[in-house]
């Protein structure tokens, strides 16, 4: 990742002030999670994730689905379970791309993880990029920093990899704005959409970029899609 400094210059704590809106509503976005249906909810803003625009109320499952369950689906994998699963490369393409564009975001990060263990950001920010990483490595290791994990993975597939949401999309057949937003997304997805999105996107990008998008889609329902799982499964190189 590089062992250039990166302790932040003047200018860089002026556009950081600047971009405050965006610093509160990154901590926001891991800050005010609430557990409804043993889920971790956004209830106080609208907040755009792997292509769909989640109300405030929370992620919704529908009532008959709650009530008759008819079979249960294997459970999505975690995000600490996704980072671990993706290996070195592709957690250091990520860093590496969460440290150079999305500055205030990144800061945030830092600033809540030496929070939480009672250190001073600029303490990690002296240190080189590549130390850097592998700290914040460590420090989401902790059970508790799930909802920073699935932020960071958010973060760089909507800013950096925005062409995979509407490939998949397009192909699985869920309507978006022309830019992978979603206002609703399905309560079921087919078993060939499905297949028809896995394939589009194994065909158009390096398996293990598509594999990560697939499981983070995943795990916006509290037990996937049925039908996106059993194309994942069809297919050796979804798999983390």
């Amino acid at each position: 990742m590089g062992g250039d400094k990166s302790a932040p210059t003047l200018a860089e704590d002026i556009e950081y002030q600047k971009d405050m809106p965006l610093v509160n509503w990154f901590f926001d976005s891991f800050s005010d999670f609430r557990k409804v249906l043993g889920l971790p909810i956004l209830p106080r803003f609208t907040f755009l994730i792997l292509g769909k625009r989640l109300p405030d109320e929370s992620h919704r499952v529908s009532r008959r689905a709650q009530v008759f369950p008819t079979h249960r689906n294997p459970d999505p994998m975690t995000a600490h379970q996704i980072l671990e699963a993706i290996g070195p490369e592709l957690r250091s393409q990520i860093f590496t791309y969460f440290q150079t564009n999305e500055r205030p975001a990144y800061r945030a990060v830092i600033d809540s993880l030496t929070g939480a263990r009672k250190l001073r950001p600029q303490f990690i920010l002296e240190k080189s990029r590549a130390q850097q990483a592998d700290w914040m490595l460590a420090q989401l290791g902790m059970k508790s920093n799930g909802p920073i994990i699935e932020q960071i993975l958010q973060i760089w597939l909507l800013k950096s990899q925005g062409v995979m949401l509407t490939t998949f999309l397009d192909a699985a057949g869920i309507e978006h704005d022309g830019k992978g937003q979603v206002d609703e997304l399905p309560e079921d997805i087919a078993e060939d959409k499905a297949e028809a999105g896995v394939k589009a996107l194994l065909a158009a990008f390096p398996a293990k970029q598509a594999a990560l998008y697939l499981h983070m889609f995943q795990i916006q329902r509290p037990e996937g899609w049925a039908g996106l799982t059993k194309a994942m499964e069809a297919h050796a190189e979804s798999k983390l």
